[in-house]
């Protein structure tokens, strides 16, 4: 509508134009040429003016287009910034709660842990309560084998004395009534002799009366032998009855003493020895070897002694023994010459000392559990079982007998114990064989065959270091 009003009024002017310039003369002609130029120049300025206009316009219109997505786009991402921010409200509260439950659950753990090494405490203390009363039953049961030696011995002697006894008493009544016999066959000699004198003298007597004297004399000397056997008889009887009275009451009183002896409270119980509680008492008396010529393993035997093997250390000047509580250092190193043993002096403290257990009492078979230091850097000892294979000589290992063990053991574990259920060392590991070859085949892998010198050999060892 702009546009066209501005037309209209271009129009009209130049048609003012001519009509001025038709009216006048000659000298205005000029004049009215230039104002009709003017109005041209003015024309195609409006229709330029006109043209930016429309352009103008159209861009406005643009703009307005523009400004009104950015209005959207505004009113959105302000709506999303709302639901960001009340996203964000919700998750702020969701983690104030994750945050509470944590810390909830945080207090709990260390309730459970608390529990835990409360119940761990109680189990510890229970185990060494148990074991305690393992070794105070081992010990009753020690004396009361001692007593049932001692009681067998009293009543051996008790039946001994009762049986002299009898045999005296026996003894006595025998020859007392053979005394008794033989004195009535005196006199019953004497009286036939008599009678038999008498019977000479009176030889005016009848023949029949002195064989009624000499029958009469027999008779009665027939009864006194008799009467003497009668009470003989009763004399030994009487003496057997003492006698196996006696021994009966001796044998009841070594049997009551033996029963006494071997009776065992019933109100204790003692817990089989087993791995599971004697290992955990074992690995800290057991420390690895760092010497000049290697590492190993040795284990404490007490009175500030160690015990590993000889070829763990051979002649090093300094030697460290470290485990998960300690690290010392070696004052003294003895090596046998003998054993492949070597005794270690330093400073136990606190450490429990493994006891030695005779190989006697050991035979194949028997459960066994190797504990030592092998390849890995532990702080603590690890412990491998297997079983006691056989007890026999291995001269290319040395002199004597030694324990063959299926139990894994590899480098590290040289001196290392070589231990039973109940955590008693038997042997003192020293090898294990890693291949055989024959007289021309190749050498063959083998696995599950390790050594130890018996108990009895370290036993042996500790008396001539100590001499």
């Amino acid at each position: 509508m702009r546009r066209k009003r501005l037309a209209a009024a271009l129009i009209g002017a130049g048609f003012l134009v001519v009509q001025i310039a038709s009216g006048c003369g000659a000298a205005q002609q000029s004049e009215a040429e230039r104002l009709q130029t003017e109005a041209k120049r003015l024309q195609q300025g409006f229709v330029e003016a006109d043209t930016r206009a429309s352009k103008a316009a159209i861009e406005a219109a643009e703009a307005l287009g523009e400004a009104e997505r950015l209005r959207v786009a505004y009113d959105e991402a302000k709506d999303r910034a709302a639901e960001a921010i009340s996203e964000a409200s919700d998750a702020e509260s969701r983690s104030e709660d994750a945050i509470t439950r944590a810390e909830q659950a945080i207090a709990e753990s260390k309730k459970l842990q608390e529990a835990l090494e409360s119940a761990m405490t109680a189990a510890d203390t229970r185990v060494s309560e148990a074991y305690e009363a393992e070794k105070k039953a081992t010990q009753a049961m020690e004396e009361a084998a001692a007593a049932v030696v001692e009681a067998r011995a009293e009543a051996a002697k008790g039946i001994a004395d009762a049986e002299a006894k009898a045999n005296a008493a026996i003894s006595a009544a025998e020859t007392n009534a053979a005394q008794r016999i033989a004195e009535a066959k005196a006199e019953a000699s004497e009286g036939i002799a008599g009678a038999e004198e008498r019977a000479n003298t009176a030889i005016s007597s009848t023949e029949i009366g002195a064989a009624q004297r000499i029958a009469e004399a027999k008779t009665s000397a027939a009864d006194a032998i008799a009467n003497a056997e009668a009470s003989a008889a009763g004399a030994i009887a009487e003496a057997k009855a003492e006698a196996e009275s006696a021994i009966s009451s001796t044998e009841a009183s070594a049997t009551g003493a033996i029963a006494k002896a071997l009776s065992v409270p019933t109100t204790t119980t003692v817990p089989p020895c087993s791995f599971s509680r004697s290992i955990p008492e074992v690995l800290p008396s057991v420390f690895r070897v760092k010497s000049e010529v290697g590492m190993g393993t040795a284990f404490y035997i007490g009175n500030n002694e160690f015990v590993t093997a000889r070829h763990v250390v051979e002649e090093s000047a300094s030697v460290t023994l470290t485990n998960s509580s300690a690290t010392l250092n070696a004052l003294r190193v003895w090596s046998d010459a003998q054993y492949d043993v070597a005794i270690l002096s330093g400073s136990g403290g606190d450490i429990s000392a493994l006891q030695l257990r005779r190989t006697s009492t050991v035979r194949p078979g028997q459960e066994i559990a190797a504990v030592g230091f092998p390849l890995i850097s532990a702080s603590l000892a690890s412990a491998t079982s297997g079983l006691l294979s056989r007890i026999s000589a291995v001269p290319a290992l040395g002199e004597g007998v030694f324990l063959q063990t299926d139990a894994a053991v590899n480098q590290g574990s040289s001196g290392g114990p070589l231990v039973d259920k109940c955590g008693e060392v038997v042997g003192l590991i020293v090898a294990k064989a890693v291949s055989v070859s024959g007289d021309e085949g190749p050498e063959i892998a083998v696995e599950g065959i390790g050594w130890a010198i018996p108990s009895d050999s370290v036993l042996e060892v500790l008396n001539r270091y100590h001499s």
